[in-house]
């Protein structure tokens, strides 16, 4: 009996020492410059995918997932765009002389992770208040009906 409380007490260490570091908490998201992104990708869904490489190895492995408050197409300069929607990211595909036009949350509504760059989310985080990271990011098991490890990217 006593072997086995030492066999069992091995094992779990073993499991938490072998939990990725982002899987234990929340404290291990950031919100990443846009700037710094690696691409976007529209959902048919209405929400707009950012994907970022944290780890600078040209894999995507880190995501924010934002609400898409208005799109339409414009001939307008992009340098004006930021006047009418403030804080709001806008991302957009040119056309030529005109473009369509992508305005975003400022904060997003879900973090991801993918921790081994699969191409599947490993860890997918709700941020329902839509404040940026600060603590109150919830983790989810499944997104949109489907298992988080199951959840492409792309």
């Amino acid at each position: 009996m006593k072997h086995q409380n030492i066999y069992r007490l091995i094992f779990v260490v073993c499991f938490i020492f072998s939990i990725p570091t982002a899987g234990i908490s929340g404290n291990n998201l950031v919100q990443p410059a846009l700037n710094t992104q690696i691409g976007w990708d529209l959902k048919p869904n209405g929400l707009l995918c950012v994907s970022y490489d944290l780890n600078h190895n040209g894999k995507a492995d880190y995501f924010t997932v934002h609400f898409v408050i208005k799109s339409y197409f414009t001939e307008e300069l992009l340098v004006n765009l930021p006047q009418y929607y403030g804080s709001d990211p806008i991302f957009y595909v040119d056309y030529g002389s005109a473009r369509y036009i992508y305005v975003v949350s400022e904060m997003p509504l879900y973090y991801a992770i993918d921790i081994n760059e699969d191409g599947l989310w490993d860890l997918i985080y709700i941020d329902s208040m839509e404040d940026g990271v600060n603590g109150n990011e919830k983790l989810q098991q499944d997104f949109m009906g489907v298992p988080v490890a199951a959840v492409p990217n792309s």
